[in-house]
């Protein structure tokens, strides 16, 4: 009977160990992958120029025609490039995401690497198309006041000649 009972303890202690061993190389992992991404976000936040997404945003608008096309304003662009490819300009931009600067990562693990490269892109892409989106809805909100005001201009003059 004596031997039944050490064999189950054998049996439980093992087992302990043997998990706990597994888990603690997780915890490990999981503490340089977090590590890595905190290190990669606040690398691409800094590497991302926003005024020049911001500016593309616009642009992205401003040469689809914006607002204005309603009312006989057309850009001289609006054939080339239709409001309707706004959305895929905004993709566009989410889904150009560079590399990291190679010497960032010198000296890292692969798995960091891996993480960190991941987490980069993916925050730059996020940006890029967070920044676009907001230039456009801006440039929205110009091109609206530009055609809010020649409508008004329009209604109250003998405008246009």
């Amino acid at each position: 009977m004596r031997t039944h009972a050490t064999f189950h303890t054998l049996v439980v202690l093992t087992t302990a160990l043997t998990f706990s061993t597994s888990f603690g190389t997780l915890a490990q992992q999981n503490s340089g992958s977090v590590e890595a991404k905190i290190a990669a976000e606040r690398d691409a936040e800094a590497d991302v120029s926003k005024p020049l997404w911001f500016g593309a945003g616009c642009l992205l608008l401003g040469v689809s025609g914006g607002c204005v096309d309603g009312l006989g304003l057309e850009s001289p662009l609006v054939e080339v490039m239709p409001p309707s490819l706004w959305a895929a300009g905004i993709a566009g931009s989410y889904f150009y995401r560079p590399d990291p600067p190679a010497e960032r990562l010198l000296g890292k693990s692969p798995e960091y690497v891996a993480f960190y490269t991941d987490a980069y892109k993916a925050k730059r892409g996020q940006l890029h198309a967070t920044w676009t989106t907001i230039g456009c809805a801006s440039g929205g909100l110009v091109a609206g006041a530009v055609a809010v005001a020649a409508l008004i201009a329009w209604a109250s003059s003998d405008w246009p000649p």
